[in-house]
């Protein structure tokens, strides 16, 4: 298995499958839902393709798609929050 090393820098050459690991990792380690995760995944992909062109050079690639995992997963987790303090506020 590779270290996060060698996985950020195959992804940041074009490594398609490094890039799903790398986006994997960050989505796996934050959110515990297994059916989340894999939609989560899923709209990284989108997010950052689509973004892509605005991409600035300011940082490493792969630090950029990291960040974009992030909050993706952030939001996802606040939502998830405040649907459950709205299910409970309910009773």
């Amino acid at each position: 298995m590779q270290n996060e090393r060698e996985i950020v820098a195959h992804a940041a050459h074009g490594d398609a499958d490094a890039f799903r690991r790398l986006v994997a990792h960050v989505v796996f380690r934050m959110v515990p839902d297994p059916g989340d995760r894999e939609d989560l995944c899923q709209d990284v992909f989108i997010r950052v393709y689509q973004k892509l062109r605005t991409f600035r050079f300011e940082s490493k690639l792969s630090t950029w798609i990291v960040r974009v995992a992030y909050r993706v997963c952030l939001n996802h987790l606040a939502k998830k929050r405040m649907e459950t303090t709205m299910d409970l506020a309910e009773r």
